[in-house]
C-alpha cells in the first residue's frame, strides 16, 4: 500500500467499517508477527481475522499493470484452504483529486435546503444532503485531514477526536 491519503489508503480505509461489521478483526500494514509463516516473504495491505474465516488483503493501482503481482500471490495462497486472498482495484484518478473547501456562505444554503427538503418531507434527499453539508463542515474546520472523500464513519470519528462532534 501507498502513502496514507493515497487511492489505496483510501480503499483499505472504506473496507474497514464492512470487515468489522462482520465481525473481523481488521490489521492495516500487518506486523510480519501476527502473519502465518507461508506469508513471512509477502506484507498484505491488511488481515481480517475471525473465528472461521482469514482473509488477506491487497489493493492494487490496475489489473493490467497487477496482473503479474496478483498472479503471485494466488499461487502464495494456492495450498492454503485456511485463508483467502481478496484483491480490490484503486482508481488513481479519482481517489487522488483534492477536493475543494466549501465557503460558509455555501454551508449555510446547503443547511437551509436541508431543513427545507424536511420540511417539504422529502427526508430521504434531506438526509444526503445533510450527510453532504456534514462532510463539508468537517473539511472547513479540518482542511488538512479531509482533502479526500471520507467514509461516514471516519469523519465522526475524526470529529468527534477533535471535540467538534
Amino acid at each position: 500500500m501507498s502513502v496514507s491519503g493515497s487511492s489505496e489508503a483510501v480503499v483499505i480505509e472504506s473496507l474497514l467499517p464492512r470487515y468489522r461489521a462482520e465481525g473481523f478483526d481488521v490489521y492495516v500494514n500487518p506486523s510480519p508477527s501476527i502473519l502465518p509463516p507461508f506469508m513471512q516473504s509477502y506484507r498484505p495491505d491488511a488481515i481480517a481475522l475471525k473465528e472461521d474465516k482469514k482473509i488477506a488483503i491487497e489493493v492494487v493501482g490496475s489489473a493490467a499493470s497487477s496482473e503479474p503481482k496478483i498472479k503471485a500471490l494466488r499461487s502464495l495462497f494456492a495450498d492454503h484452504d485456511d485463508w483467502e486472498l481478496r484483491v480490490f482495484y484503486a482508481s488513481p484518478n479519482e481517489s487522488n483529486k483534492l477536493l475543494e473547501i466549501a465557503s460558509i456562505p455555501a454551508i449555510n444554503e446547503s443547511i437551509q435546503r436541508v431543513v427545507d427538503l424536511r420540511a417539504a418531507g422529502h427526508l430521504l434527499p434531506a438526509l444526503v444532503m445533510a450527510w453532504a453539508t456534514f462532510e463539508a463542515v468537517g473539511r472547513a474546520l479540518l482542511p488538512n485531514q479531509f482533502q479526500r472523500p471520507q467514509t461516514p464513519a471516519r469523519l465522526v470519528e475524526v470529529l468527534g477526536s477533535e471535540g467538534y462532534a
